[in-house]
């Protein structure tokens, strides 16, 4: 007996296969599938039996060898090569272990400032050094002020051995978003509107930074104005995220964020308005904070949306940007909405999970 397709059959199968069929084409296929169950059914109906099938089953055997447990250990024979052994045991020598300052945190490296293991010039041609070597393919950065950093390196070690800054960040190289002004240092918010724009006067949030010893290398690329979320507005080029150059670094702080990502500075400032700072941290695998509106002034950054701004930190971890989110903030009586606040330890509440 023929098989009889139904239309309704025919409309599910084209819904499956995501195909609109004309009625022409319906029919066929009604035709088509009829005659492929009609071959089913007469292949149901041969006698099969004496016919040797196409597959076995095989037994399974275990082809391996039985563990055989072994004592290895001859200790005798092994200590003769010792160098040296106490009670039965090697004793491991003490090495020289080699710290690459770029990979050090912000904090890590202020304690070592601290302590003269490492000195601020060094730290800072370190950082000069990562610049010269990623950024042409990074573009993190639309001003390097390699002269102005290592002079102020100079300073921040005689002000660091008179024991007059004593800070965590004392010495520590940091990064500036274009769009925070900077007294005669380029700030041009990544426009050719501003491209020779160079500030009277810095911002009161790099200001506080500047007290606290920070060494400045210069301003990081943004989206123009920071009107944008991946820092591919800029006119001086995109910046690529350090991890996957392919990849934006999210923005409008994204050369800030790639910058501490790649190892061209040990913390930045970045400003966000709905996510700048944070979706760009995310995009990089650095940490960024939003601080609380008014607890960072945002006298001297141009504004995007003044309402909804706050300059905040990008760096390698929690307690780093919570030591700059320490550095920055002060009320500042230029700024009309700047909070007068006295929980400014931001450091204490690590705790627990943080």
């Amino acid at each position: 007996m023929a098989n009889v397709i139904s239309d309704e059959t025919i409309e599910y199968v084209g819904i499956l296969a995501k195909l609109e069929l004309s009625g022409e084409e319906r029919e066929q296929a009604k035709k088509d599938m009829g005659r492929m169950l009609d071959y089913i059914d007469k292949l149901n109906e041969l006698d099969t039996t004496g016919v040797e099938p196409m597959s076995h089953v095989f037994p399974v055997n275990n082809v391996f060898r039985e563990d055989v447990v072994e004592n290895g250990d001859d200790r005798e024979n092994m200590l003769k090569n010792a160098p040296e052994q106490k009670d039965g045991t090697y004793v491991v020598p003490i090495t020289v272990e080699y710290v690459d300052i770029r990979n050090l945190t912000a904090l890590e490296l202020g304690k070592k400032i601290k302590t003269g293991e490492i000195g601020v010039v060094e730290a800072t041609k370190a950082a000069l050094e990562q610049i010269q070597a990623v950024d042409e393919t990074v573009n993190a950065f639309v001003t390097v002020d390699e002269a102005g950093a290592l002079r102020r390196a100079e300073e921040v070690q005689k002000q660091i051995d008179e024991g007059s800054l004593t800070g965590a960040l004392a010495g520590v190289p940091a990064a500036i978003k274009d769009n925070l002004c900077t007294k005669d240092l380029l700030t041009t918010c990544s426009s050719k509107i501003l491209y020779n724009f160079k500030p009277t006067y810095t911002a009161e949030a790099v200001r506080n930074l500047e007290r606290a010893g920070a060494v400045l290398l210069g301003k990081t690329n943004m989206d123009e104005f920071a009107m944008g979320s991946t820092t591919e507005t800029s006119a001086f080029g995109v910046t690529r995220n350090p991890w996957n150059t392919a990849h934006v670094p999210g923005g409008s702080s994204g050369g800030s964020c790639a910058a501490v990502a790649a190892n061209e500075c040990f913390y930045a400032l970045g400003s966000d308005t709905g996510g700048s700072i944070r979706q760009p941290s995310s995009f990089c695998g650095v940490t960024g904070i939003k601080p609380t509106y008014g607890t960072v002034s945002r006298y001297g950054l141009i504004a995007y949306g003044s309402s909804l701004d706050q300059i905040g930190p990008v760096a390698k971890d929690v307690s780093d940007c919570a030591a700059v989110l320490e550095a920055i903030s002060s009320y500042d009586r230029k700024d009309s909405t700047s909070l007068i606040r006295e929980d400014c330890d931001f450091t204490s509440a690590l705790v627990d999970d943080v």
